[in-house]
């Protein structure tokens, strides 16, 4: 499946990055937040886990926060 990757420009310490279906509305991505496109590939190319994947084909979304562990229950 092909994505569009974006970085979260909080400026937070840690990298925050969104993936979304590629053309996919970038008002998916979590509001509050400045996104900087960072490019496209394929899911295969990242080595995604299958639950990654799956929930961007669900939803056309996946964001996480790199450092801090897994996302809050409810979280994107």
């Amino acid at each position: 499946m092909k994505i569009d990757i974006y970085v979260s420009e909080k400026g937070n310490s840690l990298p925050r990055y969104g993936l979304l279906r590629v053309n996919g509305p970038v008002s998916l991505l979590p509001s509050g937040e400045s996104w900087a496109y960072v490019r496209s590939g394929d899911t295969a190319e990242f080595h995604l886990p299958e639950a990654v994947e799956q929930e961007i084909e669900r939803r056309g979304i996946w964001a996480h926060t790199f450092g801090e562990g897994a996302p809050p229950s409810g979280s994107v």
